[in-house]
Protein backbone atom coordinates (compact mmCIF):
# COMPACT_ATOMS: atom_id res chain seq x y z
CA UNK A 1 0.00 0.00 0.00
CA UNK A 2 1.57 3.47 -0.50
CA UNK A 3 2.27 5.68 2.08
CA UNK A 4 -0.03 8.03 0.75
CA UNK A 5 -3.21 5.50 1.04
CA UNK A 6 -2.04 4.15 4.15
CA UNK A 7 -1.59 7.85 5.68
CA UNK A 8 -5.48 8.63 4.28
CA UNK A 9 -6.63 4.99 6.28
CA UNK A 10 -5.09 6.29 9.61
CA UNK A 11 -6.60 9.68 9.25
CA UNK A 12 -10.15 8.59 8.77
CA UNK A 13 -9.37 5.92 11.76
CA UNK A 14 -8.59 8.63 14.01
CA UNK A 15 -11.25 10.85 12.93
CA UNK A 16 -14.05 8.06 13.52
CA UNK A 17 -12.31 7.63 16.92
CA UNK A 18 -13.06 11.05 17.80
CA UNK A 19 -16.45 10.45 16.90
CA UNK A 20 -17.19 7.49 18.85
CA UNK A 21 -15.32 9.02 21.93
CA UNK A 22 -17.99 11.89 21.44
CA UNK A 23 -20.74 9.27 21.15
CA UNK A 24 -19.07 7.66 24.36
CA UNK A 25 -19.22 10.59 25.99
CA UNK A 26 -22.86 11.67 25.64
CA UNK A 27 -24.32 8.15 25.95
CA UNK A 28 -24.85 8.22 29.78
CA UNK A 29 -26.62 11.23 29.28
CA UNK A 30 -29.54 9.48 26.84
CA UNK A 31 -29.27 6.42 28.85
CA UNK A 32 -29.97 7.40 32.27
CA UNK A 33 -26.80 5.59 33.19
CA UNK A 34 -25.50 5.92 37.01
CA UNK A 35 -23.00 5.75 39.32
CA UNK A 36 -19.79 3.38 37.57
CA UNK A 37 -21.86 3.07 34.33
CA UNK A 38 -22.10 6.72 34.09
CA UNK A 39 -17.82 7.08 34.72
CA UNK A 40 -16.72 4.47 32.54
CA UNK A 41 -18.96 5.66 29.83
CA UNK A 42 -18.05 9.23 30.36
CA UNK A 43 -13.98 9.16 31.23
CA UNK A 44 -13.49 6.44 28.72
CA UNK A 45 -15.45 8.76 25.88
CA UNK A 46 -12.90 11.68 26.65
CA UNK A 47 -9.83 9.13 26.93
CA UNK A 48 -10.63 7.60 23.41
CA UNK A 49 -11.41 10.99 22.02
CA UNK A 50 -7.99 12.46 23.28
CA UNK A 51 -5.91 9.49 21.49
CA UNK A 52 -7.52 10.05 18.19
CA UNK A 53 -6.97 13.53 18.53
CA UNK A 54 -3.71 12.92 19.47
CA UNK A 55 -3.41 9.79 16.42
CA UNK A 56 -4.88 13.03 13.81
CA UNK A 57 -2.09 15.73 15.21
CA UNK A 58 0.63 13.34 14.82
CA UNK A 59 -0.01 11.86 11.58
CA UNK A 60 -0.46 15.37 10.26
CA UNK A 61 2.92 16.40 11.59
CA UNK A 62 4.87 13.35 9.87
CA UNK A 63 4.35 11.39 13.42
CA UNK A 64 2.37 8.80 12.38
CA UNK A 65 5.07 6.51 13.46
CA UNK A 66 4.26 7.33 17.11
CA UNK A 67 0.60 6.46 17.04
CA UNK A 68 0.95 2.30 18.00
CA UNK A 69 0.45 2.86 21.77
CA UNK A 70 -2.55 4.98 21.07
CA UNK A 71 -3.69 2.36 19.39
CA UNK A 72 -2.73 -0.71 21.66
CA UNK A 73 -4.68 1.78 24.12
CA UNK A 74 -7.84 2.38 22.30
CA UNK A 75 -7.93 -1.73 21.57
CA UNK A 76 -7.93 -1.75 25.34
CA UNK A 77 -10.46 0.46 25.98
CA UNK A 78 -12.83 -1.24 22.93
CA UNK A 79 -12.52 -4.59 24.72
CA UNK A 80 -12.91 -3.05 28.13
CA UNK A 81 -16.37 -1.34 26.73
CA UNK A 82 -17.79 -4.96 24.69
CA UNK A 83 -17.52 -6.78 28.74
CA UNK A 84 -18.04 -4.49 30.80
CA UNK A 85 -22.25 -3.57 29.94
CA UNK A 86 -22.48 -7.46 30.03
CA UNK A 87 -21.95 -7.80 33.45
CA UNK A 88 -22.82 -4.34 35.11
CA UNK A 89 -25.17 -2.65 32.48
CA UNK A 90 -27.99 0.00 33.38
CA UNK A 91 -29.58 -0.71 30.30
CA UNK A 92 -30.11 -2.35 26.89
CA UNK A 93 -29.51 1.00 25.49
CA UNK A 94 -26.26 1.43 26.98
CA UNK A 95 -25.30 -1.85 26.50
CA UNK A 96 -25.81 -1.78 22.51
CA UNK A 97 -24.15 1.64 22.44
CA UNK A 98 -21.17 0.66 24.31
CA UNK A 99 -20.49 -2.71 23.36
CA UNK A 100 -21.16 -1.39 19.46
CA UNK A 101 -18.52 1.42 20.29
CA UNK A 102 -15.67 -1.21 21.83
CA UNK A 103 -16.43 -3.32 19.06
CA UNK A 104 -15.15 -0.62 16.84
CA UNK A 105 -12.60 1.27 18.70
CA UNK A 106 -10.90 -2.88 18.91
CA UNK A 107 -11.30 -2.69 15.21
CA UNK A 108 -10.17 0.85 14.47
CA UNK A 109 -7.53 -0.07 17.11
CA UNK A 110 -6.28 -2.69 15.18
CA UNK A 111 -6.16 -1.57 11.80
CA UNK A 112 -4.38 1.60 13.21
CA UNK A 113 -1.73 -0.36 14.81
CA UNK A 114 -1.36 -2.39 11.55
CA UNK A 115 -1.51 0.52 9.54
CA UNK A 116 1.43 2.12 11.62
CA UNK A 117 3.80 -0.94 11.62
CA UNK A 118 2.90 -1.06 7.54
CA UNK A 119 3.60 3.06 7.45
CA UNK A 120 7.15 2.42 9.29
CA UNK A 121 8.13 -0.50 7.02
CA UNK A 122 7.41 1.61 4.33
Amino acid sequence: MPRKRVLAFMQLASWLQMVLGVVLFVTPTFTQATGFAYWSATVLGVLVAATGAYDEWAESHARAHTVALPSMLTMVVGLWLVVFPLFASPGPVYTVLTASAGALLVLLGGASLTASTRFDAS
